[in-house]
């Protein structure tokens, strides 16, 4: 299989790491275990300035600063789509439901305990990013910089992939490939699709095309900042494989296929883990076992777009780029579907059911789940979140940093604030317990996953 990034595994270790488990908070910020979003740099004041951004019309033309309030909005906003429609949102919150259940009933703390040890397997998804980030000294990423990608084993984080960026051989920049990787770039992806349409409702079509055109300068400098890595990693790597797709294809591209590497169900998950091939063919086997139940998915992303590229490239599939262009879920699903020998995709609706979520914890997801998940994933199933106007979906407020709400046009019938401050204490306990938690991802070794696999046969 080709790529433009290669293999490669220079000598280093991870002495440096973070214990960080949410990003640092700053304009806004989805809240991942309280079920929110956090419009922290502003109070009440603020309130009908990003209830108007919402609430847009489909004819309005926003201003410069509008764009950006609804760029944000997007951003926050694919987090909670990505935590409430996809199926690994829905193991997500199944696990956070029944960890909150047991601590509001007061059991056991054993019970708590294995409990909160699940959960702390999509946390430590989520923390993986910070604690292996390696801190940089170059303030630009250069778009000339070889990229290389390596399979490494962490004890604490388990098998995961690292992107290096190197400048004449020596490494400059490294960044892992983590389950906040994917969530990040379709949060980014979807904040500048948005952007793109937002310009062209300007009626000026030569005002239009320089505002895009700024549009994709802007990303481009985003690409270059180390800082932000984290939110372009994906975006990078897709532009380097497929130049042939405008910025706008690139985007659906990169949401769409983040979105499907949150949403590809167990059977096909465990499908597609044989036909994926790894220079290091004994880490490759374990990180293969973390494939096969549901983990490591950030793992799909860069493998479909090494695969496609090397179909493209060898001619193998007729058809394949003009599929990408116009169709990129087909595309994908097309790819999967022919490389397995198994129809990719068709058992997800069948597993995001919500009659087996727990409840009777209180917590917000539950009134979420039930009112909004069914409805928004509908929407999601053909067309990114940036190419959706806010208006369709159904959603929660917004609670600004004074805890005023911002409504969107299409609310449903939920008291965040409410639902918040009557499960403080069950929220509180639980933070305290996933804070007190070693974060670590549990995880099959190279020789468990050879050994399993030897017993199979």
């Amino acid at each position: 299989m080709h790529s433009k990034v290669h293999n490669h595994a220079p000598n280093f270790d991870f002495d440096r790491m973070s214990n960080a488990l949410f990003a640092v908070q700053s304009l806004a910020q989805y809240q991942f275990l309280d079920g929110y979003v956090n419009l922290a740099k502003w109070d009440e004041p603020q309130q009908k300035r990003m209830e108007a951004a919402l609430a847009l019309p489909k004819d309005g033309v926003p201003s410069p600063q509008m764009t950006e309030d609804r760029a944000l909005l997007m951003h926050e906003i694919t987090h909670f789509l990505d935590a409430t429609t996809t199926l690994w949102g829905q193991e997500f919150t199944w696990r956070k439901i029944n960890a909150a259940k047991l601590i509001k009933n007061g059991e056991d703390e054993d019970k708590v305990h294995v409990a909160v040890e699940a959960l702390m397997l999509n946390l430590s998804e989520l923390a993986a990013h910070h604690a292996l980030r390696k801190a940089t000294e170059v303030e630009t990423l250069r778009s000339d910089l070889v990229m290389v990608h390596q399979l490494v084993r962490d004890e604490r984080h388990g098998l995961l992939i690292s992107f290096h960026l190197m400048d004449s051989g020596r490494i400059i920049h490294t960044i892992p490939l983590s389950m906040r990787s994917i969530l990040e770039a379709n949060a980014y992806a979807n904040e500048n699709l948005l952007r793109i349409s937002d310009a062209r409702r300007n009626p000026d079509a030569k005002i239009a095309a320089v505002e895009q055109k700024l549009i994709e300068n802007t990303l481009i400098k985003a690409l270059a900042n180390p800082e932000l890595s984290e939110y372009t990693i994906l975006i990078r790597l897709t532009r380097l494989h497929f130049p042939q797709l405008d910025l706008e294809q690139q985007l659906v591209l990169v949401a769409v296929l983040a979105r499907f590497c949150l949403d590809v169900d167990s059977l096909s998950m465990s499908a597609i883990s044989p036909h994926l091939d790894f220079q290091n063919a004994f880490l490759g086997e374990a990180i293969k076992m973390d494939l096969r139940r549901g983990a490591s998915r950030a793992v799909l992303f860069i493998k479909t777009v090494f695969g496609i590229y090397s179909e493209i490239e060898e001619g193998v599939s007729s058809g394949l780029m003009d599929l990408l262009m116009n169709d990129p879920k087909r595309a994908i699903i097309q790819f999967w579907t022919e490389r397995v020998g198994l129809q990719i995709d068709i058992l997800a609706d069948k597993e995001f059911m919500l009659e087996g979520m727990p409840s009777g914890s209180g917590l917000l997801d539950e009134q979420i789940f039930a009112k909004t998940s069914q409805h928004n994933r509908a929407l999601l199933k053909n067309f990114p979140a940036g190419k959706i106007p806010f208006e369709e979906f159904f959603l929660i407020d917004s609670l600004l940093g004074d805890l005023t709400p911002v409504r969107p046009p299409n609310r449903v019938d939920i008291d965040v604030e409410a639902a918040l401050d009557d499960n403080l204490a069950v929220l509180g306990r639980l933070q305290t317990l996933c804070a007190d938690e070693k974060i670590s991802k549990f995880h099959m070794g190279p020789i468990q996953a050879q050994l399993l696999l030897k017993n199979l046969r």
